[in-house]
C-alpha cells in the first residue's frame, strides 16, 4: 500500500494557475447520487443509485495579490474551468484528478486580527471528473526537449471515450508565433503516430481539455513544435491522458 502526505502534492492547477504554493487544505468530493427507496414493510432503509454523479471541491489557503497568484486566479472565475490535481506527486505515469469542467461558485477573502489574509474557494462539477495519468510532468521546457520521455501504459486501448489534458502556467515565446503540443502513441516505443493535437498555445496561464476517439497505443509521449521562428523560448506545462475502459 502506498501512502502520501502534503509533501507529495505535485500541483493544483486551475485554468493554468498553479495554486500549490498558496493552499493549506484541499477537499475533492466525487459523489454518486442516490435516492431513498424504502417502502412500507421494510425494516431497514434502502437507497438506490440514480446514475447521476457530481463533484465538489473546496480549498483554503493564503491571499496573495502577485501576478498569477491566488487572488488573480480565483477572481478570474468563469462558467467552466479546467483543473488538474496531482495528489501522488508531479511524476510521469502517476494518477491525477482531471477536472474537465467545473464552476467556481464561491471566492472568499478573509482578514483577521494578527493573522495573514486568507483565501477560500468552492467549485461544483460542470463536466466529467477523471482518474487520469500524467504524461508530461509540470516543468519548464524549451522546444529542444521534444519529445518528452514516454509513459508505458502497460497495454493499448481502443475505447472512444478518451480525454487529453493540457495546463500551461508560464509561456515565453521567444519570437515564435505559437507552440503546438501533441500527444502521440506507439506500440513499440520507437515509432509514434499522432494521438491528439491541442489548440496552439499563444498565452499563459491557460488550459485545455478535449475528448478524442483515436486508438491509444501502449506508449504515449508529448511533443512540442514552434510555429514561425524564434529562440530562447520556454513553456511550463503538463499533459495528461484519460483512457476509457
Amino acid at each position: 500500500m502506498a501512502t502520501y502526505s502534503s509533501a507529495n502534492v505535485g500541483f493544483v492547477l486551475v485554468d493554468g494557475y498553479n495554486l500549490l504554493g498558496y493552499l493549506t487544505t484541499l477537499t475533492a468530493n466525487k459523489i454518486k447520487r442516490t435516492e431513498p427507496t424504502t417502502t412500507l414493510g421494510d425494516s431497514w432503509e434502502e437507497h438506490s443509485l440514480t446514475g447521476l454523479s457530481s463533484f465538489e471541491m473546496m480549498q483554503n489557503g493564503f491571499f496573495d495579490d502577485a501576478n498569477d497568484a491566488s487572488n488573480e486566479a480565483l477572481l478570474a472565475n468563469s462558467a467552466s474551468r479546467t483543473g488538474a490535481i496531482a495528489l501522488e506527486g508531479n511524476t510521469a505515469a502517476k494518477k491525477f484528478i482531471g477536472i474537465s469542467g467545473t464552476i467556481q461558485d464561491e471566492y472568499e477573502r478573509i482578514a483577521s486580527v494578527g493573522g495573514l489574509h486568507k483565501a477560500a474557494a468552492a467549485y461544483k462539477a460542470n463536466g466529467i471528473i477523471h482518474e487520469a495519468v500524467i504524461i508530461a510532468t509540470l516543468a519548464a521546457r524549451a522546444l529542444a526537449a521534444s519529445p518528452v520521455a514516454s509513459v508505458d501504459n502497460g497495454a493499448g486501448s481502443t475505447s472512444d471515450n478518451n480525454g487529453a489534458y493540457l495546463q500551461v502556467t508560464v509561456l515565453t515565446l521567444g519570437g515564435w508565433t505559437s507552440i503546438t503540443i501533441k500527444l502521440r502513441s506507439s506500440t513499440d516505443n520507437v515509432t509514434f503516430g499522432d494521438l491528439y493535437t491541442f489548440t496552439t498555445v499563444t498565452a499563459a496561464p491557460s488550459a485545455q481539455y478535449a475528448t478524442f476517439s483515436s486508438v491509444v497505443n501502449r506508449y504515449v509521449h508529448t511533443t512540442m513544435t514552434g510555429v514561425g521562428a524564434g529562440a530562447g523560448e520556454s513553456i511550463t506545462f503538463m499533459t495528461g491522458l484519460f483512457r476509457g475502459a
